[in-house]
């Protein structure tokens, strides 16, 4: 069993301090809305043979109380999403039906942190395109396919027209489906035989290879 996805290999946003959660305990909802909303109502056509993954991880700077969740809040609406143990902020794809117009508010315990002179939050933001496709088998057309759809998807995140700006997805991932499995067998074939596929590069139990090496092979 193997999971198949692709990984982005530039990094869009990195990791970076919450600046503005230092002089307001909220902040405004409409960024992050829009960039979810990218991910998780995105067109039909582009989520056919991928779905897309959304993660936002916040992590404590310094001495500072890791965050234990993310409160939406719209006039009377009050909406919490947890934080696990490792900063991840979990149940993303519900933001998608957020209004614009509220406020995402930092947990602390629980509680709506309090203001602060400097940041205590920094933030890094992925994305995945993990196959809908479980079987262990994968054509060509549908794993560059898929590559096209998730490009697709990656320059919709821009803003202002800009998408020309974002790099497409580079490279496929083939990795165990459990996180301990045993790596992955990969085997290239046309038909019935046996062919040379692409270049393999092996990332402690993850293998990759580039869409334009796979197209060429």
């Amino acid at each position: 069993m193997l999971r198949t996805f692709f990984v982005f290999t530039a990094v869009l946003l990195g990791v970076r301090p919450l600046s503005a959660w230092a002089e307001t305990n909220c902040l405004a909802a409409k960024d992050l809305v829009n960039m979810v909303q990218s991910f998780y109502r995105a067109d039909a056509d582009r989520i056919d043979i991928i779905k897309p993954e959304f993660n936002l991880q916040l992590k404590p700077i310094g001495d500072n109380p890791a965050p234990t969740g993310l409160r939406y809040v719209y006039e009377d609406q009050e909406i919490d999403l947890l934080i696990d143990e490792e900063g991840n902020v979990q149940g993303m794809e519900k933001a998608s039906s957020f209004k614009k117009d509220g406020e995402l508010c930092k947990l602390i315990d629980g509680e709506i942190g309090e203001k602060t002179k400097e940041p205590t939050v920094q933030a890094n933001m992925s994305f995945s395109f993990p196959y809908l496709n479980k079987t262990g088998s994968h054509s060509v057309d549908e794993l560059v396919e898929g590559a096209k759809d998730g490009s697709k998807i990656m320059n919709s995140l821009a803003p202002g027209g800009m998408g020309f700006m974002v790099p497409g997805l580079k490279a496929i991932i083939v990795s165990p489906a459990e996180k301990d499995g045993d790596m992955p067998v990969l085997r290239f074939m046309e038909g019935d035989t046996l062919t040379r596929g692409p270049e393999i590069t092996r990332v402690k139990n993850n293998q990759l290879f580039k869409v334009k090496d796979l197209k060429k092979s």
